[in-house]
């Protein structure tokens, strides 16, 4: 009797832990089936932005500016502290940085619609106020030009500003400049003389000029 009940004891303990297996298997099974896979092909990439970016967001390049020599068209155009050059209006001329005994010389341009380009020959004039209202002084560097004389042609330069070194600037609808001094000297128009290839001032009429100033363009 004894030994029976013992058997029975055996294979109850083996049905329970049988069971106890299938309990535990079933439970690690359900658990894995709530993970999630761990897969990093299967994961959505952040957009790259560099991809997504369009030339349109690009800064536009800005427009280069560049120095040029402009006609004048009025005398309004003009101001103290402006850079000019004086060229005739028919020719490739402009007033030149030779100061002969009683005249400037004639130095060659380059003419291009509105426009001019030139040498280290030709005479840039920084304009400054001259001692009467609406006039300026021609700055050369070396002085100031002047109209010295009632009796002669001449056109010279010298250290100081008075009226014959103070010229009044009119623009006519042509862009054809008179530039006269205003002191006590006669002779006192500045003009290109075609016969001689040479500037100076006269009573009389020579060839007219065009003044040309330094501006700031975009290109």
């Amino acid at each position: 009797m004894k030994k029976i009940v013992t058997i029975i004891l055996c294979v109850l303990l083996c049905i329970g832990a049988v069971g106890g297996t299938f309990a535990l298997a079933k439970k690690l099974d359900t658990n894995t089936a709530h993970e999630q896979p761990n897969d990093s092909s299967t994961q959505e990439k952040p957009p790259n932005d560099k991809e997504n970016s369009s030339s349109e967001d690009e800064t536009p390049t800005p427009p280069e500016t560049v120095s040029v020599w402009l006609l004048c068209t009025s005398a309004d155009d003009l101001v103290v502290g402006d850079q000019i050059v004086i060229a005739v209006q028919s020719a490739e001329y402009a007033l030149g940085t030779t100061q002969n005994t009683s005249n400037r010389s004639a130095a060659s341009i380059e003419k291009d619609g509105h426009t001019v380009k030139f040498g280290d020959d030709v005479q840039i004039i920084t304009l400054e106020a001259g001692t009467l209202e609406n006039t300026f002084a021609f700055n050369v560097g070396a002085g100031y030009l002047y109209a010295p004389s009632s009796s002669s042609n001449q056109l010279k330069t010298h250290a100081g500003i008075d009226a014959n070194s103070s010229w009044s600037i009119t623009i006519d609808s042509s862009c054809v400049a008179s530039i006269v001094a205003q002191g006590a000297s006669e002779r006192n128009t500045l003009l290109y003389n075609s016969a001689s290839n040479l500037f100076s001032c006269y009573a009389s009429e020579q060839e007219p000029l065009m003044i040309y100033k330094l501006v700031e363009q975009q290109n």
